[in-house]
């Protein structure tokens, strides 16, 4: 006779081979900023240790909360696989590091420079060499990886000043 579940005692526990099978994760599409777990995922953190110091402060931050989080559940998500990813490749020369173009508009030596030089072209010239120079600091700009809009605003912006700082001196 079993005893009534309701019953306090030793708890059941069940034989392995009764016991239910884990489900099988289901296989899903990845999104362009996930990553699947490595074949061998203490390998993977060991090499991402030993970038570490090729990395910015900033990285190196953000880098050892990644570490901890592996170290913390022994697993991560796939986002995270696919931050280790990116900064091993970026260690490896693999990925374009971030460019930081300044804006002409802010350079007070080169809107010095350009009024110099529009100072010195006749007055029917100028427009036509505002034209000329439109075009050319601003496919100098696209050409480093600068959004055209953003690439004429600042143009625009520098020879404005160009121009204004003629006529202060007029």
């Amino acid at each position: 006779m079993t005893a009534p579940r309701s019953v306090e005692g030793r708890k059941r526990y069940l034989r392995p081979e009764d016991r239910r099978t884990r489900r099988p994760k289901p296989e899903y599409d990845y999104e362009a900023d996930e990553l699947p777990e490595p074949h061998d995922p203490l390998a993977a953190i060991i090499e991402f240790i030993e970038i570490l110091p090729d990395l910015s402060r900033k990285e190196q931050t953000f880098a050892r909360g990644l570490i901890v989080a592996y170290f913390n559940q022994m697993r991560l998500s796939p986002k995270q696989w696919f931050w280790i990813d990116r900064l091993k490749k970026q260690v490896r020369g693999e990925l374009p590091k971030n460019l930081t173009v300044l804006g002409f508009s802010r350079n007070v030596q080169i809107i010095g420079e350009l009024a110099a030089y529009i100072a010195h072209l006749p007055e029917d010239e100028r427009t036509a060499y505002r034209e000329h120079a439109q075009s050319h600091y601003e496919g100098r700009l696209v050409a480093l990886g600068v959004p055209r809009r953003v690439a004429r605003e600042d143009v625009t912006r520098l020879l404005d000043a160009a121009e204004a700082q003629i006529q202060t001196e007029e």
